[in-house]
């Protein structure tokens, strides 16, 4: 089982739906600082058997296009952001976790 830690604005309201949609109840949402320390965020672990298509897509739908700025990806204590980046880019992350 591999996980998968993501973290978004407390306001970002969307991607806490979407997430509990797409991932169903297994998913663990925590609240705390941000990276800056100012800030407020969740942070949400995604637990997943295998990298699929449907995640991939995911991520490219919901973390890499412009609207969704303040959602990153979490490796080792430091956030990426997925913005703009292709297909390939985001599996290559998303293997690398």
């Amino acid at each position: 089982m591999k996980e998968i830690a993501i973290a978004f604005k407390k306001e970002d309201v969307e991607i806490k739906e979407l997430l509990s949609s797409n991932f169903g109840d297994n998913i663990s949402f925590l609240e705390t600082k941000g990276f800056d320390g100012n800030e407020f965020v969740f942070v949400a672990i995604i637990p997943i058997t295998a990298l699929s298509v449907q995640i991939v897509d995911f991520f490219l739908s919901h973390f890499s296009n412009k609207k969704n700025t303040g959602r990153v990806i979490i490796k080792k204590d430091r956030s990426i952001s997925i913005e703009g980046y292709t297909a390939d880019e985001v599996v290559r992350i998303l293997e690398s976790l």
